[in-house]
């Protein structure tokens, strides 16, 4: 078989170079990216509980927000925290017992850990922030409420710290 002759030699060698570059740059989000994905999958886990807890009587959903990531102090941590915000006829010492009561899990199953519960009145015009959570941006926080008679109240779920092998997220 003869060897094939390029025409233009120095557009085969851009090509590989090019091929070469675009390779590197999906291993660099390759590594960015697949130590992401246990985290995110105990996200879904852990904010599956709130997200599908059975609502109260006489309360509705209005918004759900989830998040993973280093939310208080310095250091590497990975914290996860589940938010719905709801609307309920309900007191805020009713739904704080309410949701006790349904025995939340950790992040990570075997941990052992205690799952900590906000419930907490929103009021309007002040952003909801937990008192575990230090970052600027707090889920849900510019959740335009409704104005309505009844009660409008923060859920919130968190767990951690816990050690975020490698997902920049817990930095």
């Amino acid at each position: 078989m003869a060897k094939r002759k390029y025409k233009h030699p120095v557009i085969h060698v851009l090509l590989n170079i090019l091929l070469f570059f675009l390779f590197l740059i999906w291993l660099a989000e390759a590594l960015l990216i697949i130590p992401m994905l246990p985290n995110d999958v105990r996200l879904a886990r852990f904010s599956w509980q709130l997200f599908h807890a059975p609502l109260p009587e006489q309360t509705q959903r209005l918004a759900k927000a989830k998040e993973c990531g280093r939310f208080w102090g310095t250091g590497d941590g990975m914290e996860f925290m589940a938010v719905i915000i709801v609307e309920s006829d309900l007191s805020q010492a009713e739904l704080e017992e309410y949701y006790a009561g349904l025995g939340f899990r950790p992040a990570h199953r075997n941990s052992g850990r205690r799952v900590y519960l906000d419930v907490v009145a929103a009021v309007p015009g002040q952003s909801f922030r937990p008192a575990y959570y230090y970052r600027d941006e707090v889920p849900l926080a510019d959740f335009p409420l409704p104005d309505t008679s009844r009660g409008i109240y923060y859920i919130a779920i968190y767990d951690g710290t816990y050690f975020p092998w490698f997902d920049l997220r817990g930095t």
